[in-house]
């Protein structure tokens, strides 16, 4: 019987119902967690990217994305996991345990991988890789200017091992009182749209910065783990993928996404320079070290533009930080030291080409091209750099480039027999350098890789360096060398990149061979023909995205061709190409 006083007491919840028991630790386990797969197995804080997280992309792991992980029952071993399947829902893993053996019937076409998450992201456009069975999205999202980091924080998904712990020691757990941020504290402070632009350097970026990209490997990637250190390192990896997603979008005809990264890209370029005006005094080694990659890397970005703009300036402070570092024999942290070797090594290969059509890169008091230092930085990079040119070669084109002095010159000139004699002795270098022992000696290639494709690319760039000599010092022409004719050498390194496939990883290391025999010859089929091949480069091929400088270098060459032409019409005037072109200032950097 229910009294009146105990009817009060309800109303005004003196007497409550029996409270529930606390959930078991194995019902606490399907929290939601808003990691990836991989991070969430190995406990690490996951950034939340998308196509996959920079994690995964860092590892050069396969991001199985967000939702729950299924598993066959009927596996043999209780780790082994014969397929794995994502769904749209944000929900944690888990793995169905039995003392029974479930019989499963096993279908004929088991579930593939779904690498696309549902999200808030909202893609302008999608590039799939044809090489690859795997969907990559590589398109800048559409953000709101209000959106930001979401710093709450979900419970941890407990583990099989807290099984063993009593309910109410999970009670007392102090976890809503630790605020534990959900992105990974390399991107903590960045916005949604700075996050995928930090994405996109660490997935498409770097990996054309070399020749195969090797994952672990790749020697640029190791700059992402200093973004948060160094802050110039941090604006100029995020404008260098600004201005390549611009780039991108602008070959694919989409003016307004082009446009606002390129906006990006221009302002924090902008915040690079004010940053390194105030880091240039700092004298410690690392700090020389992060400053030279921060130089090299705005040379990168005029390329991804269009090769031209300030790189000169950008070559020549790189070149007195590299002699700062290398010239006093100091050692580098062996962390950073593959980063700083491929960087100098970046800097003095564009420094040499740059010199073949744009004069001269370097000062009187250049200590670097001994014949000692040069040598030393671009072979250790040789398995990273996607030119694929032999440092010796490199340095028998920046000798011809010292040669070349822009215009007519005769036996009778002052020095004329000494530069004659010179190129000579370059010209017999080259010729007795043997490219198929370099290729098969270069230490740190992947086993993967394809030695002939490299010997070709190889080859081709020797060949062109020898032209390259001639062009330089024509007077050498007269000597009659065997095999040294200027119409034997451009079949010759026509034959060579023949070799190469459209779609080859090596492609992208035959843009300067390429340009500078479709500059030398005459008949219209091959100038066609090395037209479509820097084409190819720019728009067909999987294993690079457009570089703005190599749509610069298909313009250029119709330029020289109708300057050629011109001058064919209106009598030979004893000045070859590369000599008009150096006379008008050029100031492109074709690599």
């Amino acid at each position: 019987m229910v009294t009146a006083t105990t009817t009060m007491a309800l109303q005004k919840g003196h007497i409550h119902a029996k409270k529930t028991p606390p959930k078991k630790p194995h019902q606490q386990k399907a929290s939601k967690t808003k990691a990836c797969y991989n991070c969430h197995r190995k406990r690490l804080r996951c950034d939340k990217s998308l196509p996959s997280c920079l994690k995964c992309s860092i590892n050069g792991e396969e991001c199985l994305g967000y939702g729950i992980v299924l598993r066959w029952a009927a596996c043999n071993s209780p780790t082994s996991t014969t397929t794995t399947r994502t769904t749209n829902k944000t929900t944690t893993s888990r793995t169905v345990k039995s003392s029974t053996p479930i019989q499963v019937s096993t279908p004929s076409n088991p579930p593939q991988i779904i690498t696309k998450v549902t999200s808030n992201y909202t893609p302008n456009n999608t590039i799939s890789n044809t090489t690859s069975t795997t969907t990559t999205d590589i398109s800048s999202p559409t953000l709101d200017e209000s959106e930001t980091i979401d710093n709450s924080v979900d419970p941890l998904p407990q583990t099989p091992d807290d099984d063993q712990e009593s309910s109410s020691q999970l009670i007392k757990r102090p976890i809503n009182f630790i605020k534990i941020p959900l992105t990974d504290p390399l991107l903590n402070g960045l916005s949604s749209k700075e996050k995928w632009y930090m994405h996109h350097f660490a997935t498409i970026v770097c990996r054309d910065l070399v020749s195969i990209d090797q994952k672990e490997r790749n020697p640029f990637r190791a700059i992402i783990p200093l973004v948060r250190k160094f802050d110039y390192l941090q604006s100029v990896v995020l404008a260098t993928a600004a201005m390549h997603l611009s780039t991108l979008h602008k070959y694919q005809g989409q003016s307004l996404p082009s446009e606002s990264a390129l906006v990006d890209a221009l302002m924090l370029k902008s915040r690079v320079l004010h940053l390194l005006r105030a880091a240039i005094s700092d004298d410690t080694l690392t700090d020389k070290a992060m400053i030279l990659s921060a130089i090299v890397f705005l040379v990168n970005l005029d390329l991804i533009d269009s090769g031209r703009g300030g790189w000169k300036a950008h070559v020549e402070a790189a070149r007195r930080l590299i002699s700062s570092l290398y010239l006093t024999r100091a050692h580098l942290d062996g962390a950073i030291a593959p980063l700083v070797n491929a960087i100098a090594a970046d800097c003095l290969t564009y420094r040499i080409y740059g010199s073949t059509i744009s004069g001269n890169t370097w000062s009187s008091e250049d200590t670097i091209d001994d014949g000692v230092v040069l040598p030393y930085i671009l072979q250790n990079a040789e398995a990273y750099s996607y030119h694929c040119a032999p440092p010796a070669i490199l340095q028998i084109i920046l000798s011809a480039s010292q040669l070349c002095s822009g215009s007519s010159t005769t036996l009778e000139t002052d020095g004329g027999v000494e530069r004659i004699a010179t190129a000579a002795a370059l010209l017999h270098k080259a010729r007795n350098f043997d490219v198929q022992t370099w290729v098969y000696n270069i230490n740190g290639l992947p086993p993967d890789d394809d030695l002939e494709a490299r010997v070709s690319v190889a080859s081709a760039h020797r060949a062109a360096a020898c032209l390259f000599v001639l062009l330089s010092v024509p007077e050498a022409g007269l000597l009659e060398l065997p095999l040294l004719e200027p119409k034997d050498l451009v079949q010759e390194i026509l034959g060579h990149l023949s070799c190469i496939p459209e779609d080859h990883v090596h492609l992208k290391g035959t843009v300067w061979p390429t340009f500078i025999v479709g500059a030398e010859t005459d008949d219209l089929n091959e100038r066609a023909w090395c037209l479509e091949r820097l084409v190819a480069v720019w728009t067909k091929n999987p294993w690079t995205y457009p570089w703005g400088y190599v749509h610069t270098a298909t313009e250029m060459l119709q330029e020289i061709w109708r300057s050629k032409d011109l001058a064919a019409q209106q009598g030979d005037d004893g000045i070859n190409w590369l000599q008009r072109l150096k006379a008008t200032g050029n100031s492109c950097l074709i690599v």
